[in-house]
């Protein structure tokens, strides 16, 4: 397990090798990675792109897909959107939950650091460009207690039921923890 300073110390390693990379955060829901992708991104004036912008829209929502292990983000459009264009100035489509759709472009300006925070941020179909994997854990306990803080009560029962399942299967299915680079707990 790995504290916020030990993690600024493998970024400025690697940032004394390479001209510019790209870090992945993922891990259990309330656990911290968009916490964590805003502690790395105020450091080193890193740009951000988060999952849940790429979250599966409903024509895409199959019994096929949901119960893949990963399905339930678009990773068709973030390879497209995100992987061709990473190193450059860019822009992608922002995902509205609410509305079920993609309603916002989101400018996202090269940076030496780039994060892509958020669950299946890890999917093995996007490892390739990834310089440091990140895996952000918390007890089972300190995961509802954030979420009882976060949520509404309807989401929470979806959270609980749908999505964290689904996380799980994810994380269990590709062994994510086992193939990050550093566990970061707070």
């Amino acid at each position: 397990m790995k504290n916020i300073e030990e993690i600024y110390s493998h970024i400025d390693k690697l940032l004394d090798s390479k001209k510019a990379i790209v870090i992945a955060i993922d891990g259990m829901s309330c656990s911290g990675k968009t916490t964590l992708a805003n502690k790395i991104a105020n450091k080193y004036n890193a740009s951000t792109i988060h999952m849940d912008d790429f979250f599966l829209p409903l024509e895409k929502r199959t019994e096929e897909r949901l119960n893949e292990a990963g399905g339930n983000f678009d990773r068709e459009r973030f390879k497209d959107e995100i992987m061709k264009n990473i190193g450059n100035s860019f822009s992608y489509g922002k995902f509205n939950c609410k509305k079920m759709k993609i309603d916002t472009e989101v400018f996202i300006k090269f940076s030496p650091v780039t994060i892509i925070e958020g669950s299946y941020s890890m999917h093995p179909e996007l490892t390739d460009i990834y310089d440091l994997k990140i895996c952000t854990k918390v007890s089972e306990t300190t995961q509802i207690t954030r979420l009882k803080q976060r949520e509404s009560i309807s989401l929470i029962e979806k959270f609980l039921y749908i999505w964290i399942p689904m996380e799980n299967k994810y994380h269990e299915y590709y062994k994510i923890y086992e193939k990050c680079d550093l566990i970061y707990t707070n």
